[in-house]
């Protein structure tokens, strides 16, 4: 029957899912920074190799932000990489978070959906014409159902293995001018303490 190439293709693609890791891999790791810098497309540049040499990958760049993925055992070194990238490192902000127990329901629900799979594949084969074409839309309905478990739960071992880095940029403050003149010429010809005695007498 058609259906047994692809019931030896889905039970191998669950049982090819890594199990969950212990428990010092199964945390999923950010990092907030706030650096200060004097040329951020440098900062950025520099940044950007580093994660790329590291394992890591850029997932967005903005003029005064980035966003990368950090392989997770690369956070401490990526933090001190910030110091010498920094004119100063305002703020590092680290959160860790454990997903074990999602990785574990999300592997229970693939191993689960597969037990429904394999036995709707069995009563096929004993089943009349109508009775077999509705256990085929429920078979349908079953692989979209691992598909999606195992897409989150790959998902999860990404989070784990790659932690999120948001790097913002900030620059030196500009000196601004005491005495800077007004865009309207009649302000410029103003004498303000003149203006304010004259008030004060009336």
């Amino acid at each position: 029957m058609r259906w047994r190439g692809l019931v030896i293709a889905v039970l191998l693609a669950a049982l090819v899912l890594p199990g969950v890791p212990g428990d010092s891999g199964r945390r999923r790791q950010t990092l907030d920074a706030v650096i200060l810098v004097s040329d951020r497309f440098d900062a950025a540049d520099q940044l950007e190799q580093w994660v790329d040499t590291g394992g890591g990958y850029l997932v967005s760049r903005k003029e005064d932000a980035l966003i990368l993925r950090v392989p997770s055992e690369e956070v401490e070194s990526f933090v001190s990489f910030l110091d010498d990238v920094a004119d100063e490192v305002v703020q590092v902000r680290q959160e860790t978070i454990d997903i074990g127990q999602e990785l574990l329901e999300a592997e229970a629900g693939i191993k689960s959906k597969t037990e429904l799979f394999d036995r709707a594949l069995t009563l096929i084969d004993e089943t009349d014409l109508e009775t077999t074409l509705e256990i085929e839309r429920e078979v349908l309905s079953i692989l979209q159902d691992i598909e999606q478990l195992q897409g989150r739960y790959r998902m999860l071992l990404s989070e784990v293995e790659l932690a999120l880095v948001n790097v913002h940029f900030t620059l030196e403050e500009e000196t601004i001018p005491q005495n800077l003149p007004s865009a309207f010429a009649w302000i410029n010809a103003v004498d303000f303490y003149g203006m304010m005695q004259e008030y004060q007498r009336r």
